[in-house]
């Protein structure tokens, strides 16, 4: 399997060359934003800032979990122990965090950049929500 997925990164890197490895890409919803070089860098390091928080909680969770197997080994099951344990791998700092991250981003945006921002997740939002009453 890994023999596998190195030929698959290796044909994908020379085929698409070093653009897999670029750096930061602004697609999507910024690239319609015509960010300044300033806003692009100020993006990045909170980007960057968040990504190190989120390498951190990404390690916790794992021990989090590791910690959650001793219900499924054990004699008898402890529901109010597993509960809790389940209440700690619920994210909700990840999700407290992205959210921050998105509010960090979002005001580094002049007024009117701001508005395409919030029509492109409006219009997102309602294809999504559309798609799923289908």
């Amino acid at each position: 399997m890994k023999k596998y997925l190195v030929s698959f990164l290796a044909i994908g890197s020379l085929m698409f060359g070093n653009s897999v490895y670029a750096g930061p890409q602004y697609k999507g919803q910024h690239s319609q934003l015509n960010l300044t070089t300033q806003q692009k860098q100020q993006i990045s390091n909170i980007k960057q800032k968040y990504k190190n928080i989120f390498a951190q909680m990404n390690a916790n969770a794992a021990q989090t979990k590791g910690n959650c197997f001793q219900f499924v080994t054990a004699k008898t099951f402890d529901e109010k122990g597993a509960k809790k344990c389940i209440e700690k791998n619920q994210n909700i700092d990840r999700q407290l965090n992205r959210l921050k991250m998105k509010n960090e981003i979002y005001n580094v945006l002049t007024p009117e950049q701001q508005k395409i921002w919030t029509q492109n997740k409006n219009g997102k939002h309602n294809y999504y929500k559309n798609k799923n009453e289908r």
